[in-house]
């Protein structure tokens, strides 16, 4: 994308001169044939110059204009946001990436809201769903504005010396999610999996399932044994990535009457803390 407009310049230049040498050296209507003639055979006329600059210089590389405005826009947002939009670059070129996801990506990124701060005080529980950063060229892409890794794992959660951890995770992000539980201070137990009614996407497995991952950090204790539920979850979905109610109701269960916080809430529950841009209000304690 990048040393596609590197080429702009040059090719809109170069279309200018060719449109003036057209119109000066227009041949007779009769001469046509000794005009290509005299070229070998060959029509050198220019093609149309009519339209949008845009799309005048999109026709030389094959593509529409609204095409080139895109790679245009991702080509902003790396030089505009190197260390968030890096990258993107690299995985287009290497074709992990297509151009419209990745413009996608960078449109959703800067409509997103600032985030607020996070809530005062220590929580027993954290339920979080983190907007994991996808690069996938497939069906399914996330709707709503992602945050890096780093992003996500370099936030100071308001978590009890004693606490539990519920993170959110799909398979192809385990490895991660595990990193940033260790960097949120919690230490990995165990997951219970929610198995969905329909199937999704997936580059070896088409997805049908979600992890739901237990950290602890100091001594919350485990809950007792009537309290533990099954560690599978059948339920159906919801909007994209929306979770099912039933795990509120679980979690609740496990740890009854605790400090609740849910990180990256789109919406409100009585006796919880929510923290997210997606919910009216932004913070509920």
């Amino acid at each position: 994308a990048e040393r596609l407009w590197g080429k702009v310049a040059e090719e809109a230049r170069k279309r200018q001169e060719a449109t003036k040498f057209s119109k000066t050296h227009q041949p007779d209507r009769g001469n046509n044939a000794s005009a290509a003639q005299s070229n070998g055979g060959a029509n050198f006329a220019p093609p149309s110059s009519k339209g949008k600059t845009r799309d005048i210089i999109a026709k030389y590389f094959g593509e529409s204009g609204f095409q080139l405005e895109k790679e245009k826009k991702i080509v902003e947002a790396v030089k505009a946001e190197p260390e968030r939009f890096g990258n993107l670059l690299e995985k287009i070129d290497k074709g992990e990436v297509s151009v419209e996801y990745a413009y996608q990506m960078v449109k959703r990124a800067q409509k997103a809201k600032e985030p607020p701060p996070l809530p005062d005080g220590k929580f027993d529980v954290i339920y979080a769903d983190p907007p994991w950063e996808y690069y996938l060229p497939l069906r399914g892409s996330p709707d709503y504005p992602t945050l890096s890794v780093e992003e996500i794992a370099s936030m100071k959660i308001p978590a009890a010396d004693d606490a539990v951890l519920f993170l959110w995770a799909t398979a192809p992000q385990l490895d991660v999610a595990l990193q940033v539980m260790r960097r949120w201070g919690f230490e990995y137990k165990t997951n219970a999996v929610w198995v969905k009614p329909s199937i999704g996407t997936g580059y070896y497995f088409r997805s049908q399932h979600e992890l739901l991952l237990l950290g602890v950090k100091g001594n919350i204790g485990v809950p007792f044994e009537a309290d533990r539920p099954p560690s599978v979850i059948v339920a159906d979905r919801g909007k994209h990535s929306e979770k099912p109610d039933v795990v509120y109701e679980m979690i609740e269960r496990m740890y009854p009457n605790r400090r609740y916080l849910e990180l990256f809430a789109r919406k409100k529950r009585e006796g919880w803390a929510a923290w997210g841009n997606e919910i009216e209000g932004k913070l509920v304690q």
